[in-house]
């Protein structure tokens, strides 16, 4: 899922994706996006 690769991604671009992702139609992408974006805010 790119939500994942995302997460992984240590650059700013990442994290623009991710608040879009916030936004997305299905509910497990919204989700994987808020805990990728909290992970990255706990490193």
């Amino acid at each position: 899922m790119a939500v994942r690769a995302l997460a992984r991604i240590n650059d700013t671009r990442a994290v623009d994706a991710l608040v879009r992702a916030l936004q997305d139609d299905d509910a497990e992408v919204r989700r994987r996006a808020a805990r990728a974006l909290g992970q990255r805010g706990s490193r």
